[in-house]
This record gives structure tokens, sequence and C-alpha cells, in this order.
């Protein structure tokens, strides 16, 4: 846009110029019309395009058609100034002269000029937009220097676009300024298949015609796979006014395996390296932090190959050197430790998950949903296997006695423990997620269980007590509480020896260091051995029979 500012009032004459300007600006495109073909509607739309031939020619006023664009073309063809002036735009022209200013439309001619009365004739096709904006106000500036002008481009014209190569019905298309390569392969009846051919989707070149129509690289391409994975409009550019689409065979493809969710075959082009084939496989399945690769690479000519081990952590980030180029050919295969964990029980999405290069407890719960409304945050435990290969041991009271010094309750009990499973970490759920005491919040590690148990609502009351088993949790109730409950002591129990086992946990605290007693803990009481009074008078009464008749034999051989 230009414009041109005057200090002070328009003489008479110069109000006469601008009546004489704005006359001349309506009446090039009323001219124009009357040039074109009779009986052609010019504000009907095209409904469709058909491929154009010596009997189909472009309407002159087709380019006054309004044709609404998205951001997406406007950055790329306008804002970016890159659009090709040609026969059949239309500019803006803005005077302010007097008291009413006067906007009017002015089409560039067949010879590719925008015609402005007491300016001349511009030559702009070919031009970019800016190279346009700045010849108009060039010769504005010379000729119109105490009127305000401003230009602007109003309409995009349409043109014609040749589309050949491995496409269904080669031919040429008329394109609006704002269409991409892959609207107009579309248009086409798109890419050729098997058996009919074998089209190319990431080698299609856009060539520019030269002034005898002869097609020159015009250094530009699409690669219609990375654009469909990446959406980039750099694989998928629009087109300007003099392009043509040349659609290839396909001819070379590389191969990557192992990891990645599409393995198999693609395309290959040019410049490609490893990042961008595992893009086109859809990405690493996995940890990417523990991913390898090895390439391979074969010499058919001399009967060898070369393989080389890419760091694939480094190659993604962007690092040229890890980056490698690829060869037509070549072969990749990718590795990836799978560190995963599993939580089970209730949780809204029990599962297995991949932890990464780093994941706690609380990430965990966090990605498996939260708890539900029935979990026991009190019997959760975390289970590590391998770590503890012994499991879980009990007081030393226990460990220092021989397996038949053991009552029935302590050798009930230690088989109790001996079926637990080793590896149980001493993770307190309670005090990580209710308390958001952050301590708790381990790092986990690949082969983890986390298991997430169903409330149970009972306290058990196991060892030297009248009647052992579950009772019931009530908030409140303390040690005491629980064995009463339990029908109290017997003979043989050991007052000072009660435990509360944490059921998170599997910790053995003295009771009388214990503060609450939670759902799923487990009170045990230790107590003394029975003595039986006729088996150890049995069994001395056996010794001194085996003693007096030891006596007797070595009287015996006395004499």
């Amino acid at each position: 846009m230009t414009g041109f500012y005057a200090n002070r009032k328009p003489s008479l004459a110069l109000r006469l110029i601008a009546i004489a300007l704005v006359f001349g600006l309506i009446s090039e495109p009323v001219m124009l019309f009357a040039q074109s073909r009779p009986g052609r509607d010019p504000g009907r739309r095209r409904s469709d395009r058909k491929s154009i031939g010596a009997t189909q020619q472009a309407d002159d006023m087709q380019g006054l058609d309004v044709k609404w664009i998205g951001k997406i073309a406007y950055d790329a063809i306008i804002r970016s100034e890159r659009y090709i002036v040609g026969p059949g735009d239309t500019f803006s022209i803005h005077i302010e002269a007097g008291e009413e200013p006067v906007t009017l439309p002015v089409l560039v001619n067949a010879e590719g000029k925008l015609v402005i009365p007491y300016v001349g004739a511009i030559q702009l096709a070919g031009l970019n937009l800016g190279e346009s904006r700045k010849r108009i106000q060039d010769a504005v500036s010379d000729n119109l220097r105490s009127l305000d002008v401003r230009i602007s481009l109003a309409r995009l014209r349409s043109f014609p676009v040749n589309v050949v190569g491995q496409v269904v019905h080669p031919g040429t298309y008329m394109v609006e300024g704002t269409e991409q390569v892959s609207e107009l392969i579309s248009q086409a009846g798109g890419l050729l298949k098997p058996p009919d051919g074998r089209a190319s989707h990431r080698n299609i070149r856009i060539q520019r015609l030269s002034v005898s129509g002869a097609p020159t690289d015009g250094g530009r391409g699409a690669d219609l796979s990375l654009w469909r994975l990446s959406g980039d409009i750099a694989h998928n550019p629009f087109l300007l006014d003099g392009d043509q689409i040349f659609v290839p065979a396909l001819t070379d493809s590389v191969r990557i395996s192992g990891a990645v969710y599409k393995p198999g075959s693609y395309e290959f082009v040019s410049g490609d390296r490893v990042s961008d084939l595992i893009a086109l496989a859809g990405g690493l399945h996995g940890d990417a932090g523990t991913a390898s690769a090895e390439l391979l690479r074969s010499f058919f000519a001399e009967g060898s190959e070369e393989r080389h081990a890419i760091q694939l952590s480094r190659a993604l980030a962007g690092n040229a050197d890890a980056d490698l180029p690829l060869r037509a050919g070549d072969k990749l295969h990718v590795a990836v430790k799978e560190r995963r964990v599993n939580v089970e029980g209730e949780v809204y999405f029990p599962g297995t998950y991949f932890i990464g290069a780093e994941m706690t407890l609380k990430d965990l719960i966090g990605k498996a949903g939260g708890f539900t409304s029935k979990a026991s945050l009190a019997q959760s435990i975390v289970v590590r296997r391998g770590e503890f290969p012994k499991g879980v041991a009990g007081p030393k009271q226990l460990q220092s006695v021989g397996p038949i010094s053991l009552t029935d309750a302590q050798r009930t009990y230690m088989a109790m423990q001996k079926q637990q499973m080793s590896g149980r970490l001493p993770v307190d759920f309670v005090a990580l997620f209710e308390k958001k005491d952050d301590s708790q919040d381990i790092l986990l590690r690949d082969g983890d269980i986390v298991r997430i148990p169903r409330l149970v609502p009972s306290v058990a009351v196991n060892g030297y007590v009248i009647t052992p088993g579950a009772v019931p949790y009530e908030p409140g109730l303390g040690v005491k509480d629980y064995i009463s409950r339990a029908g109290g002591l017997n003979e043989q129990a050991e007052r000072g020896e009660i435990y509360v086992i944490q059921g998170s946990t599997g910790n053995w605290t003295k009771a009388s260091r214990v503060q609450r007693v939670n759902p799923g803990d487990t009170i045990f009481v230790m107590g003394r051995k029975p003595v039986h009074g006729w088996r150890l008078f049995r069994e001395t009464l056996v010794v001194l029979s085996q003693v007096a008749a030891l006596v007797i034999a070595v009287r015996s051989i006395s004499r």
C-alpha cells in the first residue's frame, strides 16, 4: 500500500485531474468486460475445475470473483509477498479528493500492465507482490504528488498449472492463487498406484516454465509423506503462476525395523537423515532415552557392507554428526530397552506403564488416573523383585529361636511371613498421598509392581490371644481395644512383647510406640512356650533308664 499526502487544499485544476482519473479507472474495466465473450456470466463462480484445452479459455474478468483465503495461505503467499502478479489481478486504488474519497478496482490487463490515468502503464506481470508495490509507488510518486493515493491488491486471478507424470489424469488445471500441490494432484485424480503405476510421494518436483514453455527445475519440491506427518507447508508449498507439477515414478527406498510404530520400506529422498526415517516410521516405540540403532549400508558392486552405530538420543536432538545422512538401500534397526512398571488394583486405569528416563510413584498414580473410592492406602505396597531375596524378617526373638522351639502360634506367623512376596519396599502411601510427605515418593525402577488393594476395614489380631482373627476397624480404637475384642490375652502371653505390623510397609513396631492403628494393620502378641510336666517326667525317666542299663552292662563286663 502506498500513500501520498498534501499539505494544502486541492485546487480546481487538481479536482479536475481527480475527476478525469476516476473516469479513466471506471472506463478500463468496462472496456475489458465488453471485450469478453458474450453470454458469459462474470458473477458465476466456477464450481468445478476441469482440465482446460484450446476450446476452454479463461475469462478476463474471472479474477474479479471474490476468493477468501485462510491464514496459512495469506502468510505463505500474500504476507510473504511471494505472490506473482499477472493479467487478471485486481488492485484497489483509493483516492482522497475533496470531501468524498473514491475507491475503484483496476485490472492488470492482458499485457501484464496496470494502467493508471495521468500515471501511465506500469508493467507488473512476472513480478512478485513486493516488487509490484515498489514499482507502483515509484510511478505514482513521480506523477501525483499532490493527491493522497493508496493502492493495494484486492483480488487474485486464476491461472493455469500443468500436472504431469504419475497422476491419473494429467492435464492443465486452474489455480486461484492459494492452492497447494496436494490440491492440484487431487484434482488430477490422485497419484497412480500399482498396477497402473508407482508414483513418488516424496520426490514431487515443482518446475518453472520458461518463456518458450520449456520446464526448468525451480528448486522447489513437495514431500507429501512428511507433510501428512508434520503439517509443515514447506513439504506441500503453494503454487505460483508459471509453476508445473511433475510427479516421477517411485525409485529408491530405505528400510527401518525394530522399535518403531510403522516398520517397513520408505521412499528415499536425497538429503534424508536418520531422524527423517524415524519420523516416517511413526517415531520410537518405547523409552527414547534407552534407544540405540545400527545402520547397515551395503555396497553390492563390491560385495561388502558397513555397519554404523547410531546415538539416537543425539540424532533426534538435532546433532548433525549423530544424525547421519542416508543412502538409497540403507537399512536401519532400532532397539529400545522398554522400562516399564505395573500398577494393579484400585486405580482408574490399572496396567503397564513405560517409565521413561525417570518416574516417581506419585507420577505413576497420576498417569493411572488416581485412586478409586475403594482403595486402601494403608494396605498398598510397592514390590521390587530381586531386591530382597530373603523376604521380610520378623522380630529378632523369632529369628534366634530354632523351629523346634517355636510355639504353634509363632510357627504359623513365621510361615505367613515366608509366603509374602520378597522385595516389598517400606513406602507409606498414607503419608505420601494424604499427609503430602514427599520423602515417601520413591523413584520407580524397571519391573516394579504397585498394588493398591481394596479397602478391608479390619485389623488382624494374632498370637497369644483368646480368639485370634480379624476385628472390624473403628477409628479411635487402640491396641488394647482390639486385643480386648479378640478375647484378651491368654495365659502364655508376654505383655511386654506386643507388636503392630504396619499393613503398608510390613514394619514391626512395639505396641507402646504406636499412636494409631490403621485398617489392614496386624497386632501380634508374643508368648512363652508352655512347659508340659508329664512329657518332661517321661523324658527324664527314659534317660535315667538308659543310664541304669549302661551301668549294669559295665559291671557285668568287669566281673
